[in-house]
């Protein structure tokens, strides 16, 4: 208990340092020692990795299916899928064997994904939550709500440096939340961005002050930012984590930053700004999670932040690789409008939109949905159809058939997310 502790306390240390203090020299440095370790460790203890080669570049991509697919292989502990997959269902919040952690993903495909941990491992992930939860270090009364699909034991262990952590299932109702934040006087809510909407639109009903909000588990908007920010007179902030890894925190300054000292980022390019990635864990050892394609586009900003950290900037997690939208150029070959074009199209087409989603259904229609409170709605469909003429028009594409709905956004059914811009084929 007391190493454990102890562990904690240090990784915590190391953690502040390397956001804020570290130069480019030794990231560089850590990320190469890191690697050279985990594949090793891979290399000598998975079945799975046992006759790779040790060079970085010529390890095998995996990804989700990959993954489940080879999972007893991959795993260096001899841990069976089909016996944790049963754990799971009853035990969420026990440990496998008295000392693994094991959650659970449905993914917006409906393909499961188990996430295992190790008692080192979840020390390092209650150091990195702690430290990079997002919100200053100030902020009075740390008592937290998070909205989660599935509870864990390792995201729970945070409690035990001071902050209140309470669990509540992201789709018991807005108003059953705010009951439990008024009882328990929560400061901070956390959850997925269009949970924290329904809530904001109640925000009158919660009798204290709400000192921050963190948003998670979906594209956070810079348009659903600025009504939650407004909603609740709060910080705003971002963690970006996944079963593969604690991936990006905000900065002090509100920037979200990926977390280069615990993986390593590569970025496969669609274009000069929208980028693929795949990413190393460099500290996980009993679900090794080595070349791993992430299914989200990103646009990375190089430039320097001004909270003085050298890790690389998040400008725009745009969406799903999956939910790019394919058109057709003049030519008739494929080109991508990238989620967060769309995105932009609708909600700069009036400051009265709400609760959005656009859906394409094949090469040559998309079909939009919206709620809207102002007065011209054939003038805001009007102002929509020209934003993404003219985005088509940059990509010498086809104008497709832009149709619109009265039926409400749907949440995703496997996973329960709200997937704002998404494709159906």
């Amino acid at each position: 208990m007391v190493y454990h502790l102890l562990r904690k306390i240090l990784m915590m240390r190391r953690l502040r340092y390397n956001f804020y203090k570290m130069d480019a020299e030794q990231l560089h440095e850590h990320q190469q020692k890191q690697l050279g370790k985990i594949i090793k460790f891979a290399i000598d203890n998975s079945p799975y990795y046992h006759n790779v080669s040790d060079k970085y570049d010529e390890l095998p991509l995996m990804n989700k299916q990959i993954m489940m697919d080879n999972f007893d292989k991959i795993n260096t502990m001899g841990l069976l899928k089909s016996d944790l997959l049963e754990f799971s269902k009853t035990n969420s919040m026990n440990l496998y064997a008295g000392k693994y952690s094991v959650g659970m993903s449905s993914g917006t495909s409906g393909n499961k994904g188990l996430t295992v941990l190790g008692p080192e491992e979840r020390d390092n992930y209650t150091a990195v939550l702690f430290t990079r939860k997002g919100f200053p270090d100030g902020v009075k009364g740390k008592r937290i709500l998070f909205a989660l699909r599935r509870n864990n034991p390792s995201f729970m262990e945070v409690g035990k440096f001071g902050i209140k952590i309470v669990y509540v299932d992201y789709t018991v109702q807005a108003s059953k939340i705010i009951e439990k934040v008024n009882n328990l006087k929560l400061t901070v809510i956390a959850g997925p961005p269009s949970l924290l909407i329904e809530i904001a639109k109640l925000v009158d009903q919660i009798d204290h002050r709400i000192e921050v909000i963190i948003s998670y588990a979906e594209v956070l908007s810079d348009d659903i930012k600025n009504i939650l920010e407004e909603s609740f007179k709060a910080a705003v902030v971002q963690i970006y984590q996944g079963s593969e890894g604690f991936i990006a925190s905000t900065c002090r300054d509100g920037f979200l930053h990926i977390n280069e000292d615990l993986i390593y980022l590569e970025l496969e390019k669609y274009d000069d700004k929208v980028s693929r990635v795949i990413i190393t864990d460099l500290y996980r050892t009993t679900q090794p999670i080595l070349r791993y394609e992430l299914n989200d586009i990103l646009e990375i900003d190089d430039e320097r932040c001004i909270c003085g950290s050298v890790f690389r900037r998040i400008r725009r997690i745009h969406g799903r690789s999956d939910d790019i939208f394919i058109l057709k150029d003049r030519d008739g070959n494929e080109v991508n409008l990238f989620p967060d074009y769309v995105r932009r199209s609708i909600i700069l087409a009036s400051d009265n939109i709400s609760n959005y989603q656009a859906i394409q259904l094949d090469h040559n229609h998309i079909e939009i949905r919206f709620e809207y409170t102002g007065d011209d709605l054939v003038a805001v469909r009007d102002e929509i159809v020209m934003n993404i003429r003219s985005y088509c028009d940059k990509l010498n594409a086809d104008i497709p058939n832009i149709s619109f709905s009265n039926k409400l956004a749907e949440k995703n059914i496997n996973s329960n997310k709200m997937i704002r811009i998404k494709r159906d084929f």
